[in-house]
Parts: structure tokens; C-alpha cells; sequence
């Protein structure tokens, strides 16, 4: 299969703007056809989709309401589900059972493949089982678990959209190194745009303290002080490997 990398790229850069102000925008669509190709080409971006999909509702419920919310997120899923299934139109066509039995063959073929992560335990910490299948289980329950808890906590994993699907692999008996390798370009790919420096210095020396103005991509977005919101400036240095986190109070914030 195709890797779907180029074509969700253009999906997840900037994700949390789109539909910004209630309309979807060419932006939008264009997103929106993207994923629904790369859902085409490949089963991994199955497991991103609706990261996105909810994700999008939650930033746009908190910006516009829960109705323009679903007037701009329902447009999207609809976009990318027809891209999908026009792409797919040519072999639903010809051949529709093997066209199904093909789409579902990574849930129903019973590979049993050489993976990473839990997997991992009947083949070095026991002599085997006959209880794989729950391997699977237990990665779509996880799935599952990851995209409830991002929907729960969006404020603090959203930044986080492109990275937990990848983490439901770690129960699955599939080899996560080659989505790994797939995955990793939207990681970056996924922040461009979200955490821009207006004016502040490049380097900061260990316990230093210093003052930065953040700009945000594009629009600024409204946040209701009544719901009293919680907002966390998050710096991350690569060597050494080190994270500071700050709560800001409504007087750093620009509403």
C-alpha cells in the first residue's frame, strides 16, 4: 500500500484551525480531501481520523458553539468520506465482496506478525498463548480509552492529536516500528503553527527567567473567562532532554 504520509501532512499542519470563525473554508476542504485520500491509500490514517474529527469539534464547540461546531466538523467528514469512497468507487464496482474482504483484511487475516510492546510477552517472557486475539482487543479497547481521554482533556492533549493513535499499537500484535516510521512526520507536521515567538530571547541558561510574547498562527481565539480555563505554557529543550510547564493567568493571556 501507498504510505499515506503526504497526504496527511496537509491534514494535520495547523488541524485546530480549521474552520475557524464557523465556516470550513478552501482550507478546510482541502484538508478534509486530503485525509480522506490518505484513508484510501492505507488503514493507518483510520486511527488518526477521528482524532481529527473530534478534536475539530472540541476547538470550534469552544469557540463558536456546539452548532457551528457541527456545521463546519459535518462538512469535513463528509468531504473526506466521499473523497474515500470515490477513490474506492473503481474496485467497489468490479468486485464488491473481494473489495470488503480486502478493506478488513488487517482486522480478519490473523496475521501473526513479529511486533512491539506487549505482544512481545508470549514470544520471550512465556512459553507462547493461545489467547492472541486479545492482543487485538486490547489495542482497539486502548484505541478507544485514547480518544475518549483526548476528548476529555483536549485543552492539555490536544497538542497531542498525532501521537496517541500511534500509541494503541503498543498492544497489537502488527510491527509499530514501520508506523513509527510513518507517523513521525506528522509529529512535526502537527505543530507547525500552533507553539510562534513575537519577541523573546533564542537560548535561556538553566534557572534563568525570562519573558516571551506568543503570537498566535492565525486569528485570535476568544476563550470565556466564566469557564475559568487553564492554560499551560509548555518548553522543551532537546539536549539536554528537559520540559518546564507554567500555568498562565488570565492577565499573560490575550482574549
Amino acid at each position: 500500500m501507498a504510505a499515506p504520509g503526504p497526504l496527511l501532512i496537509p491534514s494535520v499542519v495547523r488541524w485546530p484551525a480549521t474552520g475557524a470563525g464557523g465556516r470550513l473554508g478552501r482550507y478546510g476542504v482541502l484538508r478534509a480531501v486530503c485525509l480522506g485520500a490518505a484513508c484510501a491509500a492505507q488503514q493507518l490514517p483510520w486511527f488518526l481520523a477521528p482524532f481529527l474529527i473530534v478534536g475539530g469539534y472540541l476547538v470550534r464547540r469552544g469557540e463558536t458553539g456546539h452548532r457551528s461546531a457541527l456545521a463546519v466538523v459535518a462538512p469535513y467528514t463528509s468531504i473526506a468520506s466521499l473523497t474515500w469512497l470515490l477513490i474506492n468507487a473503481y474496485f467497489i464496482i468490479q468486485d464488491p465482496k473481494a473489495w470488503l474482504s480486502g478493506l478488513l483484511l488487517p482486522l480478519t487475516q490473523g496475521a501473526i506478525l513479529h511486533g512491539q510492546g506487549a505482544t512481545d510477552i508470549p514470544y520471550y517472557l512465556t512459553a507462547g498463548s493461545s489467547r492472541l486475539d486479545f492482543y487485538s482487543y486490547g489495542s482497539m479497547l486502548l484505541e478507544l480509552g485514547l480518544l475518549a481521554a483526548f476528548a476529555l482533556f483536549i485543552k492539555r492533549l490536544g497538542p497531542a492529536a498525532t501521537v496517541l493513535p500511534w500509541c494503541a499499537f503498543y498492544l497489537a500484535t502488527r510491527s509499530q516500528d514501520g508506523y513509527f516510521l510513518l507517523m513521525t512526520p506528522l509529529w512535526s507536521a502537527g505543530h507547525l503553527g500552533l507553539w510562534r515567538i513575537g519577541s523573546g530571547p533564542i537560548t535561556v541558561g538553566p534557572h534563568a527567567s525570562v519573558w516571551y510574547v506568543l503570537l498566535p498562527p492565525g486569528k485570535v481565539y476568544s476563550v470565556s473567562v466564566a469557564e475559568k480555563p487553564r492554560i499551560y505554557l509548555c518548553a522543551f529543550t532537546g539536549t539536554p532532554m528537559t520540559i518546564s510547564s507554567v500555568r498562565l493567568s488570565p492577565a499573560h493571556t490575550t482574549h
